[in-house]
């Protein structure tokens, strides 16, 4: 099964990069020209909600979750480029953010997802239903390697 642990790269990312995006959207509020900030102060806040979004049905193991790195992808290259020609520090370090958030979504939507968790073993559904219970539900660590 998918979820936070395979896209747990991604989804911090994506993360990082929304509140990197909310940082900058209420920066942008206190610059002098307010008015020409505008733009990017709507595309910061897009960019902040597609990406909780995507972090969100990555770490469920969504279905959709490629589809949304797609999305987020697109909107993390328009946001990046908006704000990297605004010559502030916020704008600077948001448009950094988004580019490693769409290069991060664009990993996933090439099959990479995290390296670490190629050491994991499953536990056998055979034995989950056996040992634990009806739910079949694994105990904390029933996938651990011992390599933390």
């Amino acid at each position: 099964m998918t979820g936070y642990h395979t896209y747990k790269s991604c989804i911090e990312a994506c993360l990082k990069c929304a509140a990197i995006c909310n940082h900058c959207a209420s920066s942008c509020t206190q610059e002098e020209n307010i008015k020409m900030m505008a733009g990017c102060i709507q595309l910061d806040m897009e960019c902040a909600a597609i990406c909780y979004a995507a972090a969100q049905v990555m770490s469920m193991g969504g279905r959709k979750s490629k589809e949304l790195c797609l999305i987020c992808a697109d909107i993390c290259d328009t946001c990046a480029a908006e704000c990297s020609q605004h010559n502030t520090e916020h704008c600077q370090e948001c448009a950094e953010a988004c580019r490693e958030c769409a290069d991060a979504c664009r990993s996933i939507l090439n099959g990479n997802t995290n390296a670490a968790d190629e050491n994991r073993v499953p536990v056998p559904p055979e034995m989950m239903h056996s040992d634990y219970g009806s739910s079949g539900a694994a105990p904390v660590g029933a996938f651990d390697t011992g390599n933390s």
